[in-house]
């Protein structure tokens, strides 16, 4: 069994600039619509190898558990350890150059900062916004 399947990027629902604003003005539910928006969308992370029959710049859909070295970091405050996924390809090469770039399902992305991290830096490269794993997985549930 494969353990990727390729796909197109997905396109994404909203501008993320928006709920960017929403979350820095302290809107009600920004942050839970900001994770929506991200789950929904193809999200970029950096490998340091690639599985084979990938090439940097695909997008796939997993189709099984795959262990890989992905980009990281700690979360800003310093608290713990942070899974970092970019809204663009262009990104994850921004942030780390030698970093092989793949798409992901965001929601895929997401399930795994749940599971493993203790947050997700989104975008490190820019405008960045950090969540707690705790805040991915309420927005989700």
């Amino acid at each position: 069994m494969p353990l990727f399947r390729k796909r197109e990027p997905l396109a994404p629902d909203a501008p993320l600039p928006d709920h960017l604003e929403a979350i820095a003005a302290g809107r009600d539910g920004a942050v839970e619509a900001y994770v929506r928006a991200l789950a929904a969308r193809t999200l970029w992370v950096g490998l340091a190898q690639l599985p084979a029959g990938l090439q940097p710049g695909d997008s796939v859909e997993l189709t099984a558990d795959v262990e890989v070295a992905l980009l990281g970091s700690t979360l800003p405050d310093g608290t713990g350890r942070s899974l970092l996924a970019f809204t663009e390809e262009a990104g994850v090469q921004a942030r780390a150059p030698r970093a092989l770039p793949v798409g992901l399902v965001g929601r895929d992305v997401l399930d795994l900062v749940v599971r493993s991290y203790d947050g997700v830096v989104v975008d490190a490269h820019a405008r960045w916004q950090a969540l707690a794993s705790d805040w991915v997985g309420d927005a989700l549930s």
